[in-house]
């Protein structure tokens, strides 16, 4: 087993393992494609001097929310070789039977902060904790808020190629980018319905979720490695206007 493969799962990260607390929240943070934790929650400061991790350095989030336990949730984020959609949204279960292992009893609120496809990793989770006679259902009734981190939620126009290649190429390898690529296209519709299946959910009565969207709505390093200038600032507005006009009015993006 690599060292990648033994921190893959549920991991507690504040405050470390083993210690006391009297947390009064949980925050699970879960990643995207092409990438892992400790990487996405770090930014590497200018001056070369190190790295700040929002998620656990102590004058970052835990700082703000001093009373939390922070998780991170770590899945294979490199392997698409057969059906990757359906490897990508199968994670939902695994993320729920490890919350659920981990909580036990516990009923202590949770927040999930998901970045990127980890998003739509998430919105399936939700899904499936609010089916009828789910085992998962208390983790639904536990979440109090969840924020998306440039999560690509329109399923249908975003399945074009030429934007998909903006949101997966750029983060992925050229083998594995383009068949997660076709498998979107095929897909769209599928993917389409469970985003919207969960935004029913999170705007039922009984369930309300406070939502939060953050995305890019500059022209990005990532923009600017694949495509000419012109045409990736031209991209970058587009697939803003359209994530924000796809979502349902009661998503809020800040």
């Amino acid at each position: 087993m690599t060292t990648t493969e033994a921190c893959r799962g549920l991991r507690r990260i504040v405050p470390v393992d083993n210690a006391p607390d009297d947390a009064t929240i949980d925050i699970i943070a879960i990643h995207g494609l092409g990438t892992e934790s400790p990487r996405t929650w770090e930014f590497k400061k200018r001056n070369g001097d190190g790295v700040v991790n929002w998620l656990s350095d102590a004058d970052m989030l835990p700082a703000a929310l001093p009373k939390a336990r922070i998780y991170t949730y770590d899945w294979n984020a490199n392997y698409f070789e057969n059906a990757p959609v359906q490897t990508l949204l199968g994670h939902a279960d695994t993320l729920l039977g490890l919350i659920a292992e981990g909580r036990g009893s516990q009923t202590r609120p949770i927040i999930f902060v998901a970045s990127c496809f980890g998003g739509l990793i998430l919105a399936e989770a939700i899904n499936r904790a609010a089916q009828e006679g789910s085992a998962y259902k208390h983790i639904l009734i536990s979440t109090v808020g969840i924020v998306f981190l440039a999560t690509p939620f329109h399923g249908s126009d975003a399945a074009k190629q030429a934007q998909w290649q903006v949101l997966v190429a750029g983060i992925m390898g050229k083998q594995a980018s383009d068949q997660l690529i076709k498998d979107l296209e095929q897909k769209h519709d599928s993917v389409r319905q469970r985003v919207q299946k969960f935004a029913e959910i999170a705007n039922a009565k009984a369930v309300k979720l406070p939502l939060s969207c953050f995305f890019e709505i500059r022209e990005t390093e990532m923009l600017k490695g694949i495509l000419s200038p012109g045409w990736a600032k031209r991209l970058s507005r587009s697939v803003t206007r359209k994530i924000v006009r796809y979502l349902p009015p009661f998503v809020i993006f800040n």
